[in-house]
């Protein structure tokens, strides 16, 4: 209990006892009677261990009596006395891991629920094994808004680092100062989207992952414009459709339109796929093609031989499949595929020869064979990502524009002939150490291939 409290309740029972010439009662000597009496919370030293590693710090839970029910709350503070995390348990055995190197401590904090009475320990200062090697430079981070005011493009610094290796998490914050999102990407350029209009900030955090070195920058309050009005969607009467118990397929498309947007509700259940065929060999689609937020799949030559000229590719994409966009010859621009998007099969864009560069996402695992075969005007460098596993045979046969390619640790497979006369490519590319580099997946390039230690 505290003690203005136990001073409260001796001033009235001194006010309500008789009084005694013989047995006088001093103010102390009864406060010291009433806390023995009401203070129950005790608690034991708390006793730890340091992981092998020395990255972590393993409590034991402290013995308590008295109380029936108690809280207890770990807190970890760094080497300036500032909130690093804290987390409650009642387990046996708790991991304490600050993820970071140097000095921290461990406040145990054991709360009785009836009284609010409180024990307050700690296990002392630590300091972890690895403890920052300051040897980390970043260069400044760059952006540019986008032209809707709705994102930020994001520039990757220039880094250099003691072990070669780091990760990179963009930490996005509204105006309130409070977590939006946050995602880890090494591509060079990646979009900061908080979906929302107002002030937000984006912080980019780059770790040593060999020393745990850090360095946090951010790019400043950016304030994003005025929503995006609603796009009008077509009339769901001008699509061929069938309803599936909670979702919609959508088969075909008789309207007259150039530019389309695709409902994302069809009697009031969303339209998870377009179908097979479903505008395959549409000559009147001759502009742009919206998808909805609600669609997880394109089907097998779904705008297969098609006229469209551009597509929005949606959040909520899962799988592109077998030649959905094969033969879209005026299909023109720069895709970025969403963040959700897992699976690009064979062919989905063999011939889409007016693609001029690509964005893959962190989460995209697999590109299959022939997927952007002859696609001539595709330029630049791409960088795979980090989820990214295989690239199937022929995958980026005749992508003559290509300058550059990245791999990350994670990919198993690189197909056969994958980028066979890939007349741009020259230098050398880092393979990841136990990749399979299938038969000729350079050949008749000028292609020095070294495998990442």
């Amino acid at each position: 209990m505290k003690r203005p409290f136990s001073l409260l309740l001796a001033l009235c029972l001194l006010l309500t006892l008789p009084v005694s010439a013989e047995a006088p009662l001093s103010l102390d000597s009864l406060m010291l009677e009433i806390e023995e009496e009401v203070k129950e919370l005790s608690v034991d030293a708390v006793s730890f261990e340091i992981s092998e590693d020395g990255q972590s710090i393993y409590i034991d839970r402290p013995a308590v009596t008295g109380p029936e029910e108690y809280t207890i709350a770990y807190n970890i503070y760094d080497a300036d006395s500032n909130p690093v995390n804290y987390f409650y348990s009642l387990e046996e055995r708790v991991a304490a891991t600050p993820g970071y190197g140097g000095l921290f401590n461990v406040f145990v904090v054991v709360t009785d629920t009836a009284t609010g009475e409180q024990c307050v320990s700690n296990i002392g200062w630590q300091t972890l094994s690895w403890p920052r090697a300051n040897s980390l430079t970043v260069g400044k981070a760059t952006f540019e808004v986008s032209p809707d005011r709705q994102s930020v493009f994001v520039d990757r610094p220039a880094i250099a680092c003691a072990s070669g290796s780091v990760t990179i998490a963009y930490d996005i914050y509204d105006a309130n100062s409070n977590p939006v999102n946050y995602f880890y990407s090494t591509q060079k350029r990646v979009a900061a989207t908080p979906g929302y209009d107002g002030r937000f900030n984006v912080f980019v955090v780059v770790t040593d992952t060999g020393t745990g070195e850090q360095d946090v920058q951010d790019i400043g309050w950016q304030t994003l414009g005025d929503p995006v009005p609603p796009v009008q969607e077509d009339d769901p009467s001008d699509y061929d459709y069938r309803a599936f118990g909670d979702y919609v397929v959508i088969y075909g498309y008789h309207g007259s339109g150039v530019d389309i947007v695709i409902p994302s509700y069809i009697e009031g259940q969303p339209v998870r796929e377009i179908g097979d065929h479903a505008f395959a060999g549409n000559e009147k689609l001759t502009g742009h093609v919206t998808l909805p937020s609600t669609l997880e799949i394109i089907g097998w030559e779904a705008f297969n031989g098609s006229s469209l000229t551009g597509v929005t590719l949606n959040e909520g994409l899962k799988v592109i499949d077998h030649s959905a966009f094969s033969f879209c010859e005026h299909l023109a621009g720069h895709l970025a595929f969403p963040s959700t998007l897992e699976k690009i099969d064979n062919n989905a864009f063999d011939c889409c020869v007016g693609l001029t560069g690509l964005t893959f996402n962190e989460g995209l695992k697999s590109i299959g064979q022939c997927a952007f075969n002859w696609c001539w005007d595709l330029s630049g460098h791409l960088t795979f990502p980090s989820s990214f596993e295989e690239i199937g045979d022929y995958a980026f046969n005749e992508c003559v524009s290509l300058t550059g390619l990245t791999f990350n640790e994670g990919l198993m497979r690189i197909g056969a002939y994958a980028f066979l006369d890939c007349q741009g490519l020259t230098g050398t590319v880092t393979i990841p150490q136990g990749c399979d580099v299938g038969e000729g997946a350079f050949d008749l390039t000028e292609v020095n291939v070294v495998y990442k230690n």
